[in-house]
């Protein structure tokens, strides 16, 4: 472009001429001058590869890419992509197998259709004659025969359970009975051995007593309860009673039993003093006092027996100066 010499020199031009020629010039010299070339992008982040171990995808190879969010955005990407493709080859498979088992149980079932279980072997010479079989034919003779053994499997199966079931009743019945009487004689020797065991059962003494340890066993005396019950054995529950019974109140016996006196005032020809009331008259050996004295600490006597031995007692203290 030809320039006006006419505008140069000493001729001063106004602002706007002067900014317009300058943005004229720049841009026929950006359209002379070759395009710039735009500055290099940031490569492409690589993908996750399809197999890959458990450390691959929690640890990134680098620090720069583990801090870059677009890096482990891609990597999920990835692995999700890989999760599906496996889903669909494993859904894949099991619908091939699921194919495969039904075409078995059809061919299976047609097998069983074409070779039903075969009928055992019936020899017809063991209960048909020669003739029988020529007159009655071969195959008939063995439908006959085969319908007979049903029947006759039918009746002795019948039969069978007719002379069976009673005596598994009975047998049954038998165990329940003797249950029962198991049951009745412990019951039994509870009542025998120490009658009020019932009411003694709901003492909270006697419960607080069995929460202890048996100094001979070293159980709980709860447990030695419940073994004696489970064997049905009364005499163990009562020799419990028995001890619990001492252990509150053990009886005081005298210091020195009265001993029988050996001889008797008067002569033989006087008659025998009259017994106490209440007492037989019978004379007690220091024995049978400390036995007796004993059983009653331990309720092993009943009112009357503990009144009459009261009695002589009494009475044989009395006969000897002591009463």
């Amino acid at each position: 472009m030809n320039e006006n010499p006419s505008l140069e020199g000493n001729v001063r031009l106004p602002h706007q001429v002067t900014r317009a020629g300058q943005n004229a010039r720049d841009l026929l010299k950006a359209a002379e001058s070759p395009p710039e070339t735009k500055p290099p992008e940031k490569p492409p982040v690589a993908a996750v590869p399809a197999a890959f171990t458990v450390e691959q995808l929690l640890n990134a190879p680098d620090s720069e890419r583990d801090a870059s969010r677009d890096y482990w955005f891609a990597r999920c990407q990835s692995v999700e992509g890989w999760r599906r493709e496996d889903n669909k080859r494993t859904s894949a498979r099991i619908q091939a197998l699921e194919s495969d088992l039904a075409k078995l149980r059809e061919k299976n079932t047609e097998l069983a259709k074409s070779h039903p279980a075969t009928a055992p072997v019936i020899d017809l010479k063991k209960h048909f004659t020669e003739e029988e079989i020529d007159s009655i034919g071969e195959e008939r003779a063995t439908a006959i025969l085969r319908a007979s053994l049903q029947a006759a499997d039918a009746v002795i199966q019948e039969r069978i359970d007719a002379a069976v079931k009673p005596l598994l009743d009975k047998q049954n019945q038998r165990a329940e009975e003797s249950e029962i009487e198991r049951h009745r004689k412990f019951v039994q020797g509870l009542d025998d051995g120490f009658p009020t065991w019932q009411v003694t059962d709901k003492d909270q003494r006697w419960l607080a007593w069995l929460s202890g340890i048996d100094d001979a066993s070293g159980l709980q005396r709860q447990k030695l309860i419940n073994i004696h019950k489970a064997d049905y054995n009364a005499d163990g529950i009562v020799k419990m009673l028995q001890a619990f019974v001492v252990s509150l109140a053990p009886a005081a016996l005298p210091p020195s039993p009265p001993e029988t006196p050996t001889t008797l005032n008067g002569t033989g020809g006087d008659n025998p003093p009259n017994p106490a009331p209440g007492s037989d008259g019978k004379v007690l050996t220091a024995m049978e006092i400390k036995e007796g004295y004993k059983r009653k600490a331990i309720g092993k006597m009943s009112k009357e027996e503990a009144d009459l031995f009261d009695a002589r007692v009494a009475a044989q203290m009395k006969s000897a100066g002591r009463g």
